[in-house]
């Protein structure tokens, strides 16, 4: 996916940002894990109203 976006938006100038909201520890950190070895800039909440918070 990434290379996909590189090639429509450029080189190294892209991140994507990415809220995490997600309860169940061992699964917020597999997806986090995930996302960040693909070079998205992953942000984790454990709840929604913390959630809401960070999108400020």
């Amino acid at each position: 996916m990434q290379d996909s976006l590189r090639l429509l938006y450029g080189p190294a100038t892209m991140c994507i940002r990415v809220l995490l909201i997600e309860d169940e520890n061992e699964i917020a950190d597999f997806i986090v894990r995930g996302l960040r070895e693909e070079s998205f800039d992953v942000h984790r909440s454990a709840d929604g109203i913390d959630g809401w918070q960070q999108t400020a």
